[in-house]
Order: C-alpha cells, then sequence, then structure tokens
C-alpha cells in the first residue's frame, strides 16, 4: 500500500473517529492485542480469539429496599472478541459484552429474582497500524460501530426486569480510538485516547495509559491505569450508595490495574490481574481473568527493533578517510562499502558480531561490536597501510667510510630521500611491490639493485659506491712471471718440506653496540611493534636491553608486546 492510501485511510478514519458516536460500558472497546483496559496499536496474525472475565461481590448494602442492610451479590462480566487480519497491519474484531448478577437477600419476605443476566451489544471495529521509527512506535486508529442487542435485561423464567444501562444504550452508535505503543526492548508502553458518546448521557473520553514488562519469554508483568472521563453537566441523579453496582452510570470512571501473563506455549495465553476503584462509580475491586488463543490474540509480536552502526573507515596514520568494506563473517548478513568520503551507515539486528574491514592497500582488520535495539553506534575504523622497510648503508667502496647519498625508486612515485651524511645509513617503509633501488653521490658510480617487497618484510642493503677517480685511473701493466728452469730428467728432486700450520688465532671479543646503534635498534623495535610483527619486537628490544641495561623505553615496550603475544595466543 502506497503512502497516499495510508494518508487517505488514516485522515478518513479520523474524521470518522471525531463525527461519530458510540456507546461506553463498564469495559472500554477492545480490539485485538491489549492488556485489559488498554489495547495495543499492534494487530495479531490472522485469526485470535481473546476473553475477559470480571467478578466482584458486594455485602453489607441494601439491594431490595426493605429493612435491611445485609444484602449481597456477585456483579459478573465478559468481553469476548474474535479478530482477524487479512494483511499486514490490518485487523477486524468483532466482539461482545455480557452482564450477570446473583443477589442473596437477607429478608426472607423478599420476592424479587435473584438473578439477572443481560446481553451487551454487538460491536465490529477495525484497527490499522502503522509502524515509525523502524518498529520503536507502532500507532494505529481503530474506528468502531455498535449494533444494540436489546434495552432491558430479563429474568430466568423470561420476566422483563430493569433497564441495564451500564451494558447499552439501545441505539446504533459509532466511535474510535486512538493507540500508541512504544517498544523499548523488554518493556512496552502503552497509551490509548478517544471520544465517544453514550446515548442521552455526557460525552464520553475513554482513556488508559500502561507498562509491559517481560520477565521472560513465557512471563510479563504489566501495571494500566485507565478510565472514563465524562464532558458537560452531570444527569445522573442516582443515589450515592448505588454509583458502586453502576447505576451511576453518568459519572467519572477511574481504575488501576496491576497483572500478569502467563504464555505456556504460543497457542494460549492466561492474564490475571485486579482492578483497583478510583472513583465512586468504579467498582471497589474486580478480579479479572483472561484467555487469549493463540498467545499472539493478546499480545501481537513485537516488531524487530533495529540498531544502527556508522562512522568513516580511515588511514591510521594520516586520518584521511578512504573507500573500505565491512563484513561479518558467521552471520548472513550483507557487507557494507563505504563511500569515497569513507561513510558507511547500516540498520542491524540487535546483538553482537565480529566484523572484517577491508581496503585496497591496507592490512584487513577484526574486531567485535555489540548492537543494540534502538541505539545507533558512531564508530570510526582505522586501517593501516601495507607496508614493508627497506634500509641500509651507503659506504665508499674503497675505504668503507659513510657517504651523504640520494637514494630512489626507479620507475615509481615514491619521492627520492638521502641517507644520513654522519652514518650513511637509510631507511624507509614503502608498499608491497618490485622495486629498483638506486644510489647515487656526487663523485661516485651510481649502483643498482632490484627486490621485491612484501607487506611486514625487512630489506637490509648496502650501496659500495666506486670513486669515479678511482674507477677513472689506469690498471698497472702485467708482469710476466719468471718460472725457474725445470730441472733435467733424472735429477733427485729436492724433499718436500712440510709447513708447520699456523695456530689458530683467539676470536676477538664482541665489539660493544655504540649509542647510535642501540638508538637505531630501539626505532627499529619500535617499528616492528607498530607493524604488529611482536615476535620480532620481541627479539629485538631484547637485544637492546642486553646491550643497555637500563634502557627504560625498551623494558617498557617489551613489556607491552608480550601483553599483545599473550592476547593473540
Amino acid at each position: 500500500m502506497g503512502m497516499i492510501m495510508r494518508k487517505m485511510l488514516l485522515t478518513a478514519a479520523l474524521v470518522a473517529a471525531i463525527s461519530a458516536q458510540a456507546m461506553a460500558t463498564r469495559y472500554p472497546i477492545l480490539g485485538g492485542p491489549g492488556l485489559v483496559h488498554v489495547q495495543s496499536a499492534k494487530v495479531g496474525p490472522g485469526f485470535g480469539f481473546r476473553t475477559i472475565n470480571a467478578i466482584s461481590m458486594y455485602g453489607a448494602d441494601n439491594l431490595n429496599g426493605l429493612d435491611s442492610i445485609n444484602d449481597s451479590y456477585i456483579d459478573l462480566w465478559s468481553h469476548n472478541s474474535v479478530t482477524y487480519s487479512p494483511m499486514r497491519g490490518l485487523g477486524l474484531t468483532l466482539s461482545g459484552l455480557g452482564h450477570g448478577e446473583k443477589w442473596t437477600f437477607a429478608n426472607a419476605a423478599s420476592d424479587q429474582d435473584a438473578m439477572l443476566g443481560c446481553p451487551g451489544d454487538v460491536a465490529l471495529s477495525v484497527k490499522y497500524s502503522y509502524p515509525l521509527k523502524g518498529g520503536m512506535i507502532d500507532l494505529a486508529l481503530m474506528p468502531k460501530v455498535t449494533i444494540p442487542m436489546g434495552s432491558e435485561g430479563t429474568s430466568s423464567d423470561g420476566r422483563t426486569l430493569v433497564v441495564d444501562p451500564a451494558s447499552q444504550t439501545g441505539k446504533l452508535d459509532f466511535g474510535a480510538k486512538v493507540l500508541a505503543d512504544f517498544n523499548l526492548g523488554r518493556t512496552t508502553l502503552y497509551a490509548n485516547a478517544g471520544y465517544m458518546t453514550r446515548g442521552e448521557q455526557r460525552p464520553q473520553v475513554p482513556f488508559g495509559f500502561a507498562g509491559e514488562y517481560g520477565i521472560s519469554a513465557m512471563f510479563s508483568a504489566f501495571l494500566e491505569a485507565s478510565g472514563e472521563m465524562r464532558m458537560g453537566a452531570a444527569k445522573d441523579t442516582s443515589a450515592r450508595t448505588w454509583y458502586p453496582r453502576g447505576v451511576g452510570y453518568d459519572r467519572n470512571e477511574l481504575r488501576m490495574s496491576p497483572g500478569v501473563r502467563f504464555v505456556p506455549f504460543e497457542l494460549l495465553a492466561v492474564n490475571l490481574s485486579a482492578d483497583i476503584g478510583l472513583s465512586d462509580v468504579t467498582a471497589p475491586w474486580q478480579l479479572v481473568l483472561g484467555i487469549d488463543f493463540p498467545a499472539a490474540a493478546g499480545r501481537a509480536a513485537q516488531a524487530l527493533i533495529l540498531g544502527g552502526i556508522a562512522g568513516l573507515i580511515k588511514d591510521r596514520d594520516n586520518q584521511v578517510p578512504m573507500k573500505g568494506m565491512i563484513t561479518f563473517p558467521g552471520s548472513d548478513l550483507p557487507g557494507l562499502v563505504s563511500d569515497n568520503m569513507g561513510t558507511y551507515a547500516s540498520q542491524l539486528p540487535p546483538g553482537e558480531y565480529k566484523i572484517h574491514i577491508y581496503a585496497n592497500g591496507y592490512r584487513w582488520l577484526e574486531r567485535r561490536i555489540k548492537v543494540e535495539p534502538g541505539k545507533s553506534i558512531k564508530w570510526d575504523l582505522t586501517l593501516k597501510r601495507k607496508l614493508g622497510n627497506v634500509a641500509g648503508k651507503v659506504v665508499d667502496a674503497a675505504t668503507g667510510a659513510p657517504l651523504a647519498a640520494t637514494l630512489s625508486f626507479a620507475g615509481s612515485s615514491i619521492p627520492p630521500f638521502a641517507s644520513d651524511p654522519a652514518t650513511g645509513a637509510f631507511e624507509t617503509q614503502v608498499p608491497p611491490g618490485k622495486y629498483r633501488l638506486s644510489a647515487s653521490a656526487a663523485g661516485y658510480q651510481s649502483q643498482e639493485f632490484e627486490h621485491s617487497v612484501r607487506d611486514k618484510s625487512q630489506i637490509d642493503q648496502v650501496f659500495s659506491l666506486q670513486s669515479l677517480t678511482v674507477a677513472a685511473r689506469p690498471s698497472p701493466p702485467t708482469a710476466t712471471p719468471s718460472y725457474p728452469p725445470r730441472p733435467p730428467r733424472g735429477t733427485d728432486r729436492p724433499p718436500a718440506v712440510t709447513p708447520d700450520r699456523p695456530k689458530p688465532e683467539p676470536k676477538p671479543a664482541p665489539a660493544k653496540m655504540t649509542a647510535e646503534e642501540i638508538d637505531a635498534l630501539y626505532k627499529t623495535g619500535v617499528r616492528q611493534f607498530m607493524n604488529e610483527e611482536f615476535k620480532k619486537a620481541e627479539a629485538t628490544f631484547q637485544k637492546v636491553i642486553k646491550a643497555d641495561p637500563g634502557n627504560a623505553k625498551a623494558k617498557d615496550y617489551l613489556a607491552k608486546t608480550r601483553a599483545r603475544l599473550k592476547l593473540i595466543k
């Protein structure tokens, strides 16, 4: 159904509600799911049957006008409804009301009948429900028409008794109510309001507010406050002593109803509650028993309330947004793709999810997220570029002295960089790929090497540049060796002398690392830690601490590295 059609139906129903007239009974109109006096804006699926039955007892009263104040009676009300939903969001309800009384007279001389039974009107209501805010709110309009079944009560032998205006007006009437549900997870809040008339009585405004809390899948508890307010001047002149029995029909009614709902299985629900009267004409107390068949006839399944996630996918180093993708492994949810500005947003069912984040040229990331109903989480995700490390030295080939050289990756967009003039050392990070790395220095021949760089790999390269002066110097002539004449055949050769083998020289003790070398090694460990190469970082920081036992920064990073390794295991 299109949006225009929805608006037309809502407008038509609202006009009918404002211009209509309807009867009101001790029980306001019921249409499909609800509690006792307060209805739900939801529509149950398919067919459903509800019966709401109330019983109250009165004693120490005067019912027959004789000299007695010890009369008593039992008051019974039964409201029954059948609901059918031909389509989503639309429900049709046929309902009827029955009222009965059983009297006990203390004065034996009384010849009044001790029983009273009267039918209520047959009512037809239509409920149109519309969800809002992603299912957090349900709004419904429920117009109604009543068809009178008679205006007088009858005794068991068919004799006409008193008119029972608490049950019906005897006229064809119309009316409507506006219903709203606020779905807050386990808690649902209900609100009802309407406008209707009762024949010759004052117009009536029924209202109700309630809250229901789901203790478990089988139990829930609710508390509702409801009433019927009268508008205009009072027309009822009944004695105040008759108010509790419904004779004071032209008065304001107000009650509070705590209760519980039990759902043993999907086909049945039982509601038990008590009415506590808060006004003169409201019954002081009533026990109310409700039965729903199936359970959804009393409480329709709540629409799934989604949660939201939104944010940016960004570069971890420079915080620049980028296009990326989010997947949900282990679930049936489709992946998300951010736009070119890195923005992503989605509505998800409540729950805990494992997510993977990807982007071209970046290391994928795994995170966990908890989505709660009705809540939106802003979560910026940062990814680390895929990088390999290239380091080394540039030295003079003849003397080994460090050189200040320019290094470049031929044929790539990576800008050139320089080696340290004091140490000849260089270091940089590049994306994975094949590179031709060249080094050049003034007065020296250039040198080039080819390398394949992988993510998190380490390339170490030493450039030994040849001086152009040395390269241009001519080579000295090769001297022709002079060999001694071979002795004639048969002459004795001198005995061979076996030279003494030199004794192996003792290995020199390893040289101590300089402060510059310790600092360079420490920086290497930090880089490995940032690249999540925790095993390598652990070994590097151990070397730093061995060379410099008092290095507090290396000790701190070693502790962080081992903590990360424990998490990975």
